[in-house]
């Protein structure tokens, strides 16, 4: 027969897993979209920068460059949107090596910015969806599942000097990346997009180390409060109730002249009230038998 404290005992534990494991998971899907979450404002922010410092040297660096030069004249380092950009962020991934920071083409002039597959699933999407000028969700890149910002870079007239006919381009910039990448685009045409994605991996593997480092502080912590449950209820319930029921069966044991010995009442809870009662019976049993 399994005595009270064990039965209370495995109630409290299974209890106390459940909330448990209840707490945790909550703790783990809170603190997992709390990450993405922060994951994905750090790319968007990127991408800003980047698109800012594409837009400030298109609109304000490039005419006055014209200004300066002579006619027809095209200065790649001061003049190119896509490698002002691209040299800037260049220096930032020095700092963040794991970011990936780059303008995906389909047909680049620089090879660093091939699309990969992902990346071409995504250009034929903003292709097909001429309305559509950001994109935020989880690709894969390198092999890695990356959360990623993307910003399409549509040609227009203005792209047409250096994006159209080879003929038409600087002669610096052919000089360059020669007449092959990039050309024949026609107005409208995604050329690009804007690309800032940020591994999961290192971001999933600081939550399995939160996550193990909780489950560790909260066993510690369960088996504090089981032993402490424990102590408590067989210094309260436990050591009373068997001095009780030891009492009553050596009572039954015992059957003869011998009156029923009284019980130690200690306390003025039930198990007080309990043992009272019980030397009250006790009393009118001895009365009777006087009788």
């Amino acid at each position: 027969m399994s005595s009270i404290g064990t039965r209370f005992s495995l109630a409290v534990g299974l209890l106390a897993l459940v909330f448990s494991g209840f707490v945790l998971s909550r703790a783990w899907k809170t603190t997992h979209d709390h990450v993405e979450e922060l994951t994905a404002r750090q790319a968007e922010l990127a991408l800003e920068f980047d698109l800012a410092i594409r837009a400030y040297a298109g609109e304000s660096i490039r005419p006055e460059m014209v200004k300066c030069l002579p006619p027809g004249a095209f200065v790649v380092e001061a003049m190119s949107t896509s490698y002002i950009a691209r040299s800037v962020f260049e220096k930032v991934r020095k700092r963040f090596p794991d970011y990936v920071i780059k303008f995906a083409s389909d047909d680049p002039r620089n090879p660093v910015n091939q699309a990969g597959p992902e990346e071409l699933r995504m250009l034929r999407y903003f292709e097909e969806n001429p309305e559509v000028d950001r994109w935020t969700g989880k690709l894969i890149m390198d092999g890695r599942e990356c959360f990623a910002h993307l910003s399409p870079m549509r040609i227009t007239e203005s792209c047409m000097r250096c994006h159209g006919r080879p003929e038409d381009a600087p002669e610096s910039l052919l000089v360059r990346y020669g007449s092959t990448g990039s050309f024949h685009r026609r107005i409208g045409q995604v050329a690009g997009m804007d690309t800032v994605a940020i591994p999961m991996d290192a971001v999933k593997t600081a939550l399995r180390k939160d996550a193990t480092a909780n489950v560790l502080t909260l066993t510690v912590w369960l088996i504090v409060l089981f032993g402490s449950i424990l102590v408590t209820f067989q210094l309260l319930v436990g050591k009373r109730l068997g001095a009780i029921a030891a009492h009553l069966q050596h009572a039954a044991e015992h059957t003869g002249d011998a009156p029923l010995a009284p019980l130690a009442a200690e306390g003025k809870d039930e198990i007080g009230v309990l043992a009272g009662s019980f030397n009250a019976l006790a009393g009118r049993l001895r009365a009777f038998h006087e009788s």
